[in-house]
């Protein structure tokens, strides 16, 4: 729901005197499928993709022995379904630092050649045009004093390299997306028959939906997906003549979807970050403890997805007529619409803290960047070249409409 380019129309069927029902079963495993005809022509395997699907319905009168006999006037209906999948893609390929990067390390770099030398940002010098110089880094090694005891606790986040990727360590991981949906699906309808003229009926769902996805790196990258969907309507259709028909009804929809990240609640104490930039995020908002988001110029970026939540509401009151003038039809109404929102996002709650060049490169501060390694090495100085610390407000609003 809440998608752009389709409209589904749907129609439940009532309960009647007899108590009927269903079940079903429904599996995909790659180890029963074909693969399709295009990964054939191109030689690729098929895709992982696996799904269970199950559910039933039944439905029937209200019947309490003694107490209630509702066949011919009251029924029921009940119908669940349930989804479990997994889907492997997309896939990611990005860079996470090498071992020896880990430990400060980047001579390796420096021996493809020397567009990958790293400068050191405590020699800076004026330099001609005013303009600072820096010296470079010997061997490429940042010695072990000079590493940021916060940036040495962080390290271990990343993944290790899965694969070679290219020579500067571009590409070393891929890994996948690894989806699973848990979808659960309820929804209930009551019918009854006032009279010969006149009969209502009530019905509600609850549909759930959540999707841990993007797990990686720890769980320093990930975030679980969620999306709740709950209605509840009623309708009832009056009869005022053979020629005269009065419908009223009411409709609450109710969509709320959003992500929790995994780094909510991240230790920052136990990584090294000092107690007053803890209670600052604490004094905005204590929810909002988290991991910070870290982005390394050329390498995968942590804590990235934020916590967020939105819920809409749409509550719809109408009334129609029909009457039959002879030959003709009319039908005429008025329907009442209230549109609401609200919408709660702590965006980098913990802040945003990246590290490219700017500190690393030379022998200018206006010399280009390496390909690769500076903005790690960057980060192990613990010299961030940017950052931010958001405070968003959440909010409310309506548009009733008529």
């Amino acid at each position: 729901g809440f998608m752009g380019g389709a409209a589904i129309n749907m129609s439940l069927k009532s309960g009647t005197n007899g108590l009927h029902g269903q079940a079903y079963y429904f599996m995909q495993n790659p180890a029963l499928n074909a693969n399709s005809f295009l990964n054939n022509r191109i030689g690729a395997r098929k895709r992982d993709f696996r799904l269970h699907r199950w559910g039933g319905s039944a439905s029937g009168p209200i019947y309490l022995p003694k107490l209630y006999d509702g066949r011919n006037k009251t029924f029921w209906m009940y119908g669940y379904e349930g989804i479990w999948s997994f889907d492997p893609t997309p896939f990611t390929i990005e860079a996470v630092p090498l071992p020896a990067q880990r430990t400060g390390d980047f001579s390796a770099l420096l021996a493809i050649g020397s567009r990958y030398q790293i400068y050191d940002p405590y020699t800076i010098t004026p330099a001609a045009g005013g303009r600072f110089g820096r010296q470079p880094l010997p061997g490429n090694v940042i010695p072990p004093s000079r590493v940021n005891p916060v940036a040495a606790k962080m390290l271990p986040l990343w993944d290790l390299p899965n694969q070679a990727g290219t020579v500067d360590g571009v590409n070393n991981s891929y890994r996948a997306r690894n989806s699973q949906d848990s979808y659960f699906n309820h929804i209930v309808r009551i019918d009854h028959n006032i009279s010969e003229r006149q009969r209502f009926y009530v019905r509600t769902n609850f549909t759930t939906m959540e999707r841990p996805e993007e797990i990686r790196h720890n769980l320093a990258r990930g975030d679980n997906f969620f999306r709740y969907n709950r209605g509840f309507s009623f309708d009832d259709v009056w009869t005022l003549s053979p020629r005269i028909f009065i419908n009223t009804r009411y409709t609450l929809t109710r969509f709320i979807t959003g992500y929790t990240p995994y780094q909510m609640g991240w230790d920052l104490a136990g990584l090294g970050f000092s107690s007053t930039f803890i209670d600052q995020i604490k004094g905005v908002d204590p929810r909002g403890l988290r991991l910070p988001r870290i982005d390394v110029d050329g390498y995968s970026s942590l804590s990235v997805q934020t916590l967020q939540k939105r819920a809409t509401n749409i509550h719809e009151l109408a009334a129609n007529i029909t009457s039959i003038v002879r030959s003709h039809t009319l039908r005429y109404g008025i329907v009442y619409r209230n549109y609401q929102a609200n919408n709660f996002n702590l965006d980098n709650s913990s802040g945003l803290l990246s590290f490219g060049s700017a500190w690393t490169r030379g022998p200018l501060d206006t010399s280009p960047a390496a390909p690769m390694g500076q903005g790690m090495a960057s980060f192990l100085y613990g010299l961030p070249t940017g950052g931010n610390f958001p405070i968003v407000d959440s909010y409310a609003e309506q548009a009733p409409a008529q």
